[in-house]
């Protein structure tokens, strides 16, 4: 037995809505992801041209022996 007609059409109304929800989540997530991968290629090249331990070798300058 199918509900009535307007509880059908609710029904349907409330679907897509759900589903428009779940593809702004998608779409954020991917854009999230863009942003994540351009961080870790950003702190990589930090990393490899020594940004990252650039204001620790000015403090330490004197207790380094290279």
């Amino acid at each position: 037995m199918l509900p009535p007609l307007n509880e059908q059409h609710r029904i349907v109304e409330k679907i897509e809505t759900l589903f428009a929800r779940l593809n702004k989540g998608e779409e954020t997530l991917r854009e999230v992801q863009k942003l994540l991968a351009h961080y870790r290629q950003s702190v990589l090249k930090a990393a490899v041209i020594g940004q990252l331990t650039a204001d620790w070798r000015t403090e330490n300058a004197r207790r380094l022996v290279f």
